[in-house]
C-alpha cells in the first residue's frame, strides 16, 4: 500500500498481507495486522482507504499480468518461441557474415539447449 499518491514522488509503501483493518486515530490512521501489531502511518483514514483500494487494483492488474503470461494467447507466439526465432535469425546472419557453414540442426540444438526445450 503506498503512503501517497504518484503525484508526489516516491513515497513510502505498507505491508497489506496480514493486515486486519484501519482504525481513524485523530489525523493518523492505524494499521492493525494480524499478531497485534499497530503501525501508525501520517494519513487520513479516508486517504488510507483510497490508497487500500488503488493498491487492490495494482494487485489485481499485476495477477492479471501473470495469468496472462502462464497461459498464452494462442493467436500469439510466446515471448520463449519469439526468444527462440530472433536467437535463430541473428545468429544466421552472424555466420553468414563470418562465412561460418554450420548445420542448420546444429544451430537449432544450441538455441533448444540456451532457451530450454520449448
Amino acid at each position: 500500500m503506498p503512503l501517497s499518491t504518484a503525484k508526489r514522488g516516491t513515497t513510502s509503501w505498507y505491508n497489506r498481507h496480514y493486515l486486519k483493518h484501519i482504525e481513524a486515530q485523530g489525523f493518523m490512521t492505524a494499521l492493525v495486522y494480524d499478531g497485534q501489531i499497530t503501525i501508525q502511518v501520517d494519513m487520513s483514514e479516508r486517504v488510507a482507504t483510497r490508497q487500500l483500494v488503488k493498491a487492490d487494483q495494482l494487485q489485481a492488474a499485476l495477477q492479471e499480468h501473470h495469468r496472462r503470461r502462464l497461459v498464452p494467447d494462442q493467436s500469439v507466439p510466446s515471448m520463449a518461441d519469439t526468444d527462440h526465432e530472433m536467437m535463430q535469425s541473428y545468429t544466421d546472419q552472424v555466420l553468414k557474415h563470418f562465412g561460418i557453414l554450420a548445420l542448420p540442426g546444429e544451430i537449432s540444438c544450441l538455441t533448444r539447449r540456451f532457451f530450454g526445450k520449448l
